[in-house]
Formats: C-alpha cells, sequence, structure tokens
C-alpha cells in the first residue's frame, strides 16, 4: 500500500512541477519577447527600395538614368524612416505625433528630391499614384 501511495503522490509532485515549470517557460518567452528590439528577427516594415524602384518604373515608364537618380533617394528615404520608428518607438502618444510630424516631412522632401528627376508628366502620376495608396491605407484603416 504505501509503495502505491508514494508512487501516486510522486505522480502528483512531478506533474505540479512540470507545470509549474512550463507556465515559467510560458512567462519568460513572453516577457522576453516583448523586451527585443523591435528590429530583432523581423525585416524592416515598408517596402524595401527596391521593390519600390521596380514598381516606379512601372507605373512611370522611368528611364535608366532616373532609375540610377532615384535608387538613392529611396534608400535614404528608407533608412531614415526607420531611424524616426525606432527613435519614437516606445513613446505613446506624444511620440505618435512626432513620428507622424517627421514622415510627412521625410514624404515632402523625398517628393522635391524626385521632382528634380521627373518629368511634369511622371511627377502627375507619382501623385496619383500616392493618392491611391492612402485610399488603399484609408480602407484597410476603417472597420
Amino acid at each position: 500500500m504505501k509503495t502505491i501511495a508514494n508512487r501516486t503522490t510522486t505522480g502528483a509532485y512531478r506533474a505540479a512541477i512540470i507545470a509549474l515549470l512550463g507556465f515559467f517557460f510560458w512567462v519568460l518567452l513572453v516577457t522576453g519577447l516583448h523586451l527585443l528590439p523591435a528590429h530583432a528577427g523581423q525585416r524592416a516594415r515598408g517596402v524595401s527600395p527596391e521593390r519600390q524602384l521596380a514598381h516606379l518604373k512601372d507605373r512611370l515608364h522611368l528611364e535608366d538614368d532616373q532609375i540610377n537618380q532615384i535608387r538613392p533617394i529611396l534608400e535614404d528615404m528608407a533608412a531614415r524612416r526607420e531611424t524616426i520608428r525606432e527613435r519614437y518607438h516606445s513613446q505613446e502618444q506624444s511620440g505618435r505625433v512626432a513620428t507622424r510630424e517627421e514622415m510627412q516631412t521625410l514624404r515632402r522632401e523625398t517628393e522635391a528630391r524626385l521632382a528634380e528627376i521627373l518629368t511634369a508628366e511622371q511627377m502627375d502620376a507619382f501623385r496619383a499614384l500616392r493618392e491611391e495608396q492612402r485610399e488603399r491605407r484609408r480602407k484597410r484603416a476603417q472597420p
């Protein structure tokens, strides 16, 4: 009888310890993931400069020399965009406002740089493309 009681008690303790260890592992995993930098193991948010360039080439019928001039502008914009996101990542509402303002400034600067390279017709098409993108984002944001 003692053997059966000891085995039952030992089994219950073992199950409790395993459950407790599982719980602690889960807590460590969840808190550890939260503490990782936003960019660890993830691709950067947004579309890559090369993908943007390919899309613009198709939509705006870019010439090779335009592509070579636009590539560094898009790469610079992507790097600056990521810097802005990282700077305000942990902040609440004030960070969102600052992020939005800096992103708007970045978009205006990028558009001005592109206006020096694109023809008037291409620039009109570029602005129309941006408006299409804004509309798609608005529709996704609506419940």
